[in-house]
């Protein structure tokens, strides 16, 4: 709720929280980790990217089948300017799930030879 409002502070407040009481939840660590990536185009902080993206390797760990968490570390990832893990990620994504790919972002269409991705 409070991040849909674009109120990331308190929505990484409460989420935390409650990751205190189910620590190992893919979930919430993968909302916790949207809230982070919603406070970081909101903010620019790096440090938001970082931590988005440590939640969601914790949630992929938990629930490797996750499509979601997948999507989301490729796109911090990309921020990050590490693009070859981008690509992989992103791949891993639409692999996990075919509808993925209609929320693809522009950037896929670089060619992967370039990011230094191979397959």
């Amino acid at each position: 709720m409070y991040g849909q409002q674009k109120s990331f502070d308190k929505a990484i407040f409460v989420l935390y929280h409650a990751l205190e009481k189910d620590q190992h939840n893919p979930r919430l660590l993968t909302d916790l980790a949207t809230s982070h990536l919603g406070r970081f185009y909101a903010e620019s902080n790096p440090e938001d990217l970082k931590q988005g993206r440590k939640l969601l390797e914790s949630a992929v760990r938990y629930s490797p089948d996750a499509a979601d968490a997948h999507y989301k570390l490729a796109i911090s990832h990309y921020y990050l300017q590490e693009y070859g893990k981008a690509w992989g990620y992103l791949h891993k994504s639409i692999s996990k799930d075919k509808g993925i790919a209609v929320m693809v972002p522009a950037w896929v269409t670089v060619d992967h030879r370039q990011i230094g991705y191979r397959d």
